[in-house]
């Protein structure tokens, strides 16, 4: 089993060269003569996906900012193991009881908000939105909830939700146990965002503890 690792390193590896990180910094290759990624690394994130209208086209958080979330997230969290506890109560006090509950707090990963942190992981449009879609693509939006029905028509390509319940193919791919949070894009979620890579001489493999995807991509000439 591979240590386990940050996925920021695999990403910061890729753009320093040797001269940033000094003379004596070797580069770790593989047997093969490219870089070595391989190993277990952890994607958990704090930041997310598209930036927040209030931050506008800020980068980065603040200081101020950094201390006001981190204390917001905690106080969230705490209300939460009270919930946690007072479902466990009435679950062990019921002979009949009709819930085991679902994932607690045991299981998630809360990542730390760290100094520079961005305010999204979009980058580019300056204001950190995904861009619109262009006329005449096909879109097919579901329900986190998966608890509304949206008319459309199979293949479902989205993850939650459904377009009827005449069988398994009406439903959503991470319901199905198809797809869940392995891209594109490779976005954390509240636990198991853990990938291991695997290299050879012509191709590069990124599993994904959940679900179990692997994304097996050629390496160019």
């Amino acid at each position: 089993m591979y240590p386990m690792k940050s996925f920021n390193f695999v990403i910061t590896l890729m753009f320093l060269s040797a001269s940033c990180l000094g003379a004596e910094f070797q580069t770790p290759l593989t047997q093969y003569g490219h870089p070595n990624f391989q190993g277990v690394w952890n994607f958990s994130s704090s930041t997310p996906l598209e930036r927040s209208d209030s931050y506008g086209e800020t980068e980065y958080l603040t200081q101020l900012e950094i201390s006001e979330l981190q204390s917001n997230r905690e106080q969230t969290w705490a209300g939460y193991e009270v919930q946690e506890e007072d479902i466990s109560s009435r679950i062990l006090s019921s002979e009949n009881a009709t819930s085991v509950g679902s994932v607690n707090l045991f299981w998630a990963e809360l990542s730390p908000i760290r100094e520079n942190s961005r305010t999204s992981l979009i980058v580019y449009p300056l204001d950190g939105k995904i861009p619109p879609v262009h006329d005449g693509v096909l879109v097919q939006r579901g329900d986190q909830t998966g608890i509304r029905e949206i008319a459309g028509q199979r293949p479902v390509r989205y993850t939650h939700g459904g377009i009827a319940r005449n069988g398994p193919r009406d439903r959503g791919l991470s319901e199905r146990c198809l797809v869940f949070n392995s891209g594109p894009p490779l976005r954390s979620g509240p636990y198991n965002n853990n990938i291991q890579i695997i290299q050879n001489a012509d191709h590069v493999v990124i599993l994904t503890e959940m679900g179990f995807d692997a994304r097996i991509i050629p390496l160019m000439k």
